[in-house]
């Protein structure tokens, strides 16, 4: 719940945050009628940000280490989940997503009443060159070591668990969310979609897996 007293910051989550139990762990005092379905125009949802732990287990490309990341296109849209957050959990958001810069003023509607909805907060992943010039020691200690130069890959695949826990949230919402999900999150080569990725057999497999230890330990 957000103190009255401080200001109100509407955050858009795309990935897991769409799950309300994985946006829970993140921001704890958040109520699911809180939280909004949006649609958000003008940006590319993709699988083509290198998870650091995953990458240097498979340390190798088309390996499954990427998680979700939004780019801005014109052309592209993504549904996701709108909460608000005060002050000190907009602080905490920050330093969980640490390898991403803050975008504001992000425009975005209800998802299905197209109902316009408070200017937001999105996060999209630093490039190469913005690591290196805002997170300098960051990039030389823990990404260059791993033989990259930047976070942002276009051959690698999704990481397993993560992949269904997006699935699930998004489902869990409702199979219209979720198949405008499907429809419109890319791999990392921001061509292909997860409806041409994955069969609907497939995904709907997903839909049943136990991951509720993945998501209390990621």
């Amino acid at each position: 719940m957000v103190n009255r007293e401080e200001q109100v910051y509407w955050v858009i989550g795309y990935g897991s945050l769409i799950h309300p139990d994985s946006l829970k762990r993140t921001v704890p005092h958040i109520e699911v009628d809180q939280i909004r379905q949006v649609r958000v125009m003008g940006y590319r949802r993709l699988f083509n940000l290198a998870s650091m732990e995953a990458w240097n287990s498979a340390m190798s490309l088309r390996q499954s280490a990427a998680v979700l990341n939004v780019e801005v296109d014109s052309e592209a849209e993504f549904g996701g989940v709108a909460f608000p957050v005060g002050e000190r959990a907009l602080c905490a958001l920050d330093q969980r997503e640490y390898m991403y810069k803050r975008i504001t003023g992000v425009k975005c509607e209800e998802f299905t009443t197209g109902e316009p909805v408070y200017r937001s907060i999105l996060y999209s992943a630093l490039s190469g060159e913005e690591l290196r010039s805002q997170k300098k020691f960051f990039h030389e200690k823990s990404v260059q070591p791993l033989g990259l130069e930047s976070l942002i890959c276009k051959e690698i695949l999704p990481i397993d668990k993560y992949l269904s826990l997006c699935l699930q949230g998004a489902f869990g919402w409702s199979d219209q969310f979720g198949s405008h999900f499907v429809e419109n999150t890319y791999l990392g080569d921001g061509v292909t979609s997860l409806s041409e990725f994955l069969s609907e057999d497939e995904i709907r497999g997903r839909l049943d897996l136990d991951i509720v230890d993945y998501i209390l330990h990621r």
